[in-house]
């Protein structure tokens, strides 16, 4: 960031100061009508791009898949799925920061679930294409903002049902293979729904049900299209209903 770390002090005890600067915010969300950025909101992520471009290591692959995994049941079948199509699968918590700034300069494919994993979009070179899978009925209006940060190509795919939200923060959000996402990747669709898909919902369920969640409302109502079709496949299958002790009304 161009700070010189040697004027940096530590500190460990009470200490006072001739002047406290406090910097205005550069993003605006919650607190104004508008989703905002300013022109140094910019520049800061200008600056970090800069370092990547003059680091910058080429890499053999180009397709990334950035994986959150917390209170998301599913997303490793999710990543599996993404890897089966060229991506590679990244852990950024895992990797230096330094390596998380090259895999996403040399990045032309980024894809992740919506939410603080996604919005490291912001840090994609322009013209790249991102695919970003809702964790339910929200496209995160910080994400919709970071969207325009850069000259990106941006898909919302959704590929959930999450019927539980206990919280946006908290979820817990259930990802399935859906039929929009293979058919975004021109797989042939013979079935909308298959084992594994019903396998991962009824552990969302029982994940769900042992922590006194009920139906979110809200959710009812986006998953009104898929949901009645998706629920009357299920109820015919009483193996996978025993396997999980699940009964469905």
């Amino acid at each position: 960031m161009g700070v010189n770390v040697d004027k940096l002090r530590l500190i460990t005890r009470p200490t006072k100061f001739k002047n406290v600067i406090l910097p205005d915010p550069s993003f605006y969300n919650k607190s104004s009508p508008y989703t905002v950025f300013t022109k140094e909101y910019i520049q800061f992520t200008e600056k970090v791009k800069n370092f990547s471009r003059k680091h910058f290591t080429i890499l053999s692959d180009k397709k990334f898949y950035f994986y959150h995994g917390a209170k998301q049941i599913g997303e490793q079948r999710l990543a599996n799925y993404f890897h089966s199509k060229g991506y590679v699968i990244v852990q950024p918590e895992k990797l230096p920061l330094e390596l998380q700034l090259n895999i996403l300069a040399n990045c032309e494919n980024f894809a992740s679930t919506v939410g603080s994993i996604s919005h490291n979009t912001i840090f994609l070179k322009d013209k790249t294409e991102a695919l970003l899978i809702p964790r339910f009925n929200d496209l995160n209006s910080f994400q919709i903002a970071l969207n325009q940060v850069n000259d990106i190509n941006i898909f919302y795919v959704d590929s959930s049902i999450s019927m539980f939200i206990k919280s946006i923060h908290d979820g817990p959000f259930c990802y399935i293979i859906s039929e929009n996402l293979r058919k975004h990747f021109g797989d042939k669709v013979t079935e909308k729904y298959n084992d594994e898909d019903f396998e991962t919902f009824l552990a969302y369920v029982r994940y769900a049900k042992s922590r006194g969640l009920k139906e979110n409302p809200k959710e009812l109502e986006y998953l009104k299209n898929i949901l009645p079709e998706f629920m009357e496949q299920l109820k015919k299958r009483d193996d996978l209903l025993k396997k999980f002790g699940i009964t469905i009304q």
